[in-house]
């Protein structure tokens, strides 16, 4: 497969072995598939991919077209990344999960109005 479809994947070694102390830049000009950059993201960060519903699933699997980043932080490069791939994500410890949907408890408080 072409793999260096003009996907520049370089990582920036800052501090230690740890990639949230990494710099992260990506540049895509012709569609790559969120799936292959993943696994690299996952090799490189050894980290476990989760994916936590079957539309995140299928999503995973969809080109990206353009994406530009430089020298960010992994947390940026997630964000950016699945902001473009209409997903979402949480990183805890070294598990990496992908959602379609996010849920979230709010809690109301309020006066009953009794007549």
């Amino acid at each position: 497969m072409k793999k260096a479809f003009l996907l520049i994947f370089i990582t920036i070694f800052i501090y230690a072995k740890s990639c949230d102390k990494r710099l992260f830049s990506l540049h895509i000009v012709n569609p790559v598939n969120l799936k292959f950059l993943l696994q690299d993201l996952v090799n490189e960060c050894q980290l476990n991919i989760i994916l936590k519903d079957k539309r995140a699933k299928k999503m995973i699997n969809q080109n990206l077209e353009f994406i530009n980043v430089k020298n960010v932080s992994l947390k940026d490069f997630l964000d950016t990344l699945f902001k473009q791939a209409n997903l979402f994500y949480e990183l805890k410890e070294n598990n990496l999960i992908i959602s379609y949907h996010k849920t979230q408890t709010f809690e109301l408080n309020f006066i009953p109005n009794s007549i």
